[in-house]
């Protein structure tokens, strides 16, 4: 083979390496709505931005807490229409003593000063909290796992 044919055979194979190698990130990194929508059987928004993510999972089982903020890119508010938007005191403490002892930074906490609506569900030891920011269109996920 010349010299021109094997620079030609790298530069393709290096190409379809990183090809694919963006391809798996881009499924990886947008798995985390589809996993939520399939464990938890809910719809989410599918225009997001993920802004921010925490967990404190380092067991083998993936044990511990999930924290995800998006910010929903579309104005299909439809999907909420099952959500309680009334406020809650007690969940909003709760939050803010979680985000707290986590030292989540300021930026990234919820703002529960501006209206939101949110879901809680439970399955066996497991439970997920959906909180959506009417104001900012963020999406907040709390997941608990144990």
């Amino acid at each position: 083979m010349q010299p021109k044919g094997i620079m030609k055979s790298v530069f393709m194979i290096l190409s379809i390496i990183f090809a694919l190698v963006v391809v798996v990130q881009n499924i990886s990194f947008n798995n985390e709505i589809k996993m939520y929508e399939n464990f938890w059987g809910i719809k989410l928004p599918s225009k997001y931005e993920c802004i921010y993510k925490w967990n404190n999972q380092d067991s083998f089982h993936g044990e511990g807490i999930r924290y995800s903020k998006y910010q929903i890119l579309e104005n299909n508010s439809s999907i909420f229409t099952d959500y309680s938007c009334t406020k809650n005191n007690k969940l909003e403490s709760s939050i803010i003593s979680l985000m707290a002892s986590y030292d989540i930074s300021e930026k990234q906490k919820i703002d529960f000063n501006s209206s939101y609506c949110w879901k809680y569900l439970k399955q066996e030891q497991d439970s997920l909290l959906i909180i959506y920011s009417l104001n900012t269109k963020n999406l907040f996920l709390i997941q608990n796992t144990e």
